[in-house]
């Protein structure tokens, strides 16, 4: 009786421990590029379209790449071996090994984003023959409920993670960054 109370402790503190490691270890960003040059009757900001955008820390050491683009002007984060997994994305319904090649892509890809992601501190944005050097940035994480992940419900259980929101905000008129649109 006391080896299994012992046996059944363990596994519950075990899974309590994975769920921690994983949401600990694995996450994706969302990155919002604010521009105040867009600005219209009807918006006081806008996506641009199309960007290059280089993730740096405090002493301008690049982390990361990525870029918007056409049409939405979606920041695509580009891991420096892999890329930004869309291809293995287009061919997940192709059968068995699409599927696991995207897998094994955004598996590497959301491992490899907390790696650096929590060291941003400015980016520099290039858009239209306009480079913005050290923008600065707000960063917020969202963590899943990391001890709920043992269960088997749709939206509750599942392999918890860490989401990132990152946003910059700039001015492409004037070239330069901004404070945040409240």
């Amino acid at each position: 009786m006391r080896y299994a109370l012992v046996l059944v402790g363990a596994l519950i503190v075990g899974g309590f421990g994975w769920g921690y490691w994983h949401v600990s270890t694995h996450g994706d960003v969302n990155v919002s590029l604010n521009d105040v040059g867009l600005k219209t009757e009807r918006q006081l900001w806008g996506k641009p379209s199309a960007a290059q955008v280089v993730f740096q820390d405090a002493s301008g050491t690049t982390l990361a790449r990525g870029a918007a683009e056409p049409p939405q002007g979606i920041v695509w984060i580009q891991h420096p071996v892999i890329g930004d997994c869309r291809r293995e994305e287009r061919q997940a319904s192709s059968g068995e090994a699409g599927m696991a090649a995207w897998q094994e892509c955004i598996g590497t890809k959301m491992r490899w984003v907390p790696t650096w992601i929590r060291q941003v501190r400015h980016v520099r944005v290039t858009l239209d023959g306009c480079t913005i050097e050290r923008a600065p940035v707000s960063l917020d994480a969202y963590r899943d409920a990391w001890w709920l992940w043992w269960l088997p419900l749709p939206h509750v259980g599942g392999a918890p993670y860490t989401y990132y929101a990152l946003a910059v905000w700039i001015d492409s008129r004037a070239c330069r960054a901004v404070d945040p649109v409240r």
